[in-house]
């Protein structure tokens, strides 16, 4: 995906609207989106912050969530 893809656009405008940084890193991980992509669907994976990932001790904090859900109101709240 290019970021001037409408999916990075969509979270970068996002982003922009709740005063947050948009970060894009590309990851190889095992979402269920490598299916779609295989098939050529053009998208992005949305996550926050975690700590200690696929340990007993996974965790994020609240804030995390909180700015994660900020982005996604916006990205549902403008249907392009």
């Amino acid at each position: 995906m290019n970021l001037t893809d409408m999916p990075a656009t969509r979270y970068q405008t996002a982003c922009e609207k709740v005063g947050i940084e948009a970060e894009f890193v590309e990851t190889y991980g095992g979402s269920d989106f490598n299916i779609l992509a295989e098939k050529g669907m053009i998208g992005l994976v949305l996550s926050n912050a975690m700590n200690d990932v696929h340990s007993c001790k996974e965790y994020t904090s609240v804030e995390d969530l909180y700015q994660s859900t900020l982005i996604v109101r916006e990205i549902i709240q403008d249907p392009r």
